[in-house]
């Protein structure tokens, strides 16, 4: 049996056409399926049923069989089933629509994607139109890169309720990490709200919350932070852990460190984002490595507000911070007040051909200290980059900063630098390499660096990296990772053997695997 176009318009109401057409009404009454005239119905017939409310927007609705019952006023599909709407488009294998109520019930394999293009599918769909909401048995969706399985979702305009779900990052058919809750709100963009949660590793229960948040900001970590561990000189033994939460429109994140050597490190960043600027507590412990590779410890306490980039015309873009805060460092015995801003003018990549490329940015840098000294630092830079092919690239460039004045603490200190550098990079998806030289006029120095990083296979990868300084006579760096992908999850272990430091982290990402475990239609 072959397609046929069902089509509603604003207060319409359908009548299905024999199998050589489809008719549609647009008034108050519907055309007969005939070009004969309709005779009147006598007192002893039943009274014709009202004309339904209008509905909110035109339907188009294609099926094999499309059926319509005139005194119900309600449509049957059967077969293939689409139905487009100006807020959604919907498939499924067999659909019922209630003119009269504005509602529809549709089963098998159901589709549903909204006007902003987020899909969920399931075994049966309840869809109010009048409402613009709807209620999924079976179903299963995925927003902003969270999978979310459930025996029902209900669905608004700007918020998903899930009942008994399953959450995950990671391949939903085996998920190496997952959440399950009895309850869950979605706010598309924004955030995943689970309650009574129980957080798995494989078929290991870590532990119930009642309580579980996952951003779905742009940009923000999707999946948990495990701990990391590692060793140095300064810390010997180390673990550390962050943790983010949200107050309202106000992200944080709270980071704890500790230290064989050092002791407990904590460190909480309150942050508030506009569209054109943002602003951030910064306050705790933390530590600073200097070129050494030593580690600082110092204390903050300071409110920074950071103006984003805002277009000047063409490629240039202006941006400035300013930050007030108080500082104690403790191996420099220093404990004062600093008030800081920058100002800084950045060009986008500007083509001056095929595959040549040049950018620029300048800043200005002003610090006043509570012990009376000032220091100011002017910088630039400039690359030009040539793009030998699509996996070889070669540039060249400069780097200067010039501080003035001086400053009480370690790890606010800025060195001069007039530096000139050669880089060359090759990627060809298995195998990296990078190469570099560069020669500080301000020390003076000159650099060799290299580096190479192989896919050893689809889930384990390798690099090396060194520097060398010709200057000193001396690596100043080699370093070593083995990073290993599987799933939603990415173990990396690191070595810097110059600077004696072993790192091992864990981090959770969107699987490549993702995707929808029930087929559509």
């Amino acid at each position: 049996m072959r397609t046929l176009p069902f089509v509603v318009f604003l207060s319409a109401v359908l009548v299905a056409a024999p199998a050589g057409g489809v008719a549609a009404a647009q008034g108050a009454a519907a055309s007969a399926p005939s070009s004969a005239a309709a005779p009147s119905p006598s007192p002893a017939q039943p009274p014709a049923a009202p004309s339904p409310p209008p509905l909110p927007g035109p339907l188009v609705l294609e099926a094999d069989e499309i059926s319509y019952d005139a005194l119900a006023n309600v449509v049957v599909a059967r077969g293939r089933v689409r139905l487009t709407h100006p807020a959604f488009r919907l498939a499924a294998e067999s659909l019922r629509l209630d003119l009269q109520a504005q509602v529809l019930a549709a089963e098998g394999r159901v589709q549903l994607v909204d006007a902003a293009g987020r899909e969920v599918r399931g075994e049966r769909i309840v869809y109010r139109l009048a409402e613009e909401t709807a209620t999924l048995e079976g179903a299963e969706t995925i927003v902003e890169g969270v999978y979310v399985r459930a025996e029902r979702i209900d669905v608004a305009a700007q918020r998903l309720t899930v009942r008994d779900a399953l959450v995950t990052i990671c391949d939903p058919r085996q998920p190496l990490y997952r959440v399950t809750a009895r309850r869950v709100e979605v706010v598309p963009g924004v955030e995943l709200v689970a309650r009574e949660a129980t957080v798995w590793l494989g078929s290991i229960r870590v532990i119930t919350l009642p309580q579980y948040r996952v951003s779905l900001r742009p940009g923000e970590r999707r999946g948990p932070a495990p701990p990391g561990v590692g060793s140095n000189r300064s810390d010997g033994l180390w673990v550390d852990y962050r943790y983010g939460y949200r107050l309202g429109e106000v992200s944080g994140e709270l980071h704890g460190k500790y230290g064989q050597h050092t002791g407990i490190f904590l460190l909480n960043t309150l942050r508030y984002d506009a569209p054109a600027w943002g602003i951030a507590l910064v306050t705790g412990r933390r530590q600073h490595e200097d070129e050494e590779g030593i580690l600082h410890p110092y204390l903050q306490a300071e409110v920074q507000y950071a103006h984003k980039p805002a277009p000047l015309g063409g490629p240039l873009r202006l941006s400035w911070r300013l930050a007030g805060g108080w500082f104690d460092d403790v191996d420099a015995a220093a404990a004062a007040t600093r008030v800081d801003g920058s100002l800084a003018l950045t060009a986008d990549a500007i083509a001056l051909g095929p595959r040549v490329s040049v950018g620029a940015s300048a800043s200005y840098r002003y610090s006043a200290y509570g012990t009376g000294q000032q220091r100011s630092v002017v910088s630039a830079s400039l690359a030009l980059t040539s793009h030998l092919t699509q996996a070889t690239s070669v540039t060249v460039g400069y780097d200067m900063a010039a501080p003035s004045g001086t400053t009480p603490f370690l790890f606010d200190r800025v060195d001069a630098a007039s530096t000139v550098f050669l880089a060359a990079r090759h990627d060809a998806g298995d195998l990296r390499l990078r190469a570099a030289a560069s020669h500080n006029f301000a020390v003076p120095e000159t650099k060799l660096s290299a580096g190479a990083g192989v896919r050893l296979s689809p889930s384990l990868h390798l690099d090396v990296d060194a520097v060398y300084n010709m200057t000193t006579s001396r690596f100043e760096d080699v370093d070593y990772a083995l990073t290993i992908r599987c799933d939603c999850a990415t173990v990396t272990v690191g070595y810097r053997q110059v600077r004696q430091q072993f790192l091992l982290q864990v981090a959770f990402a969107v699987s490549e695997r993702m995707g929808y475990t029930v087929p559509g239609p």
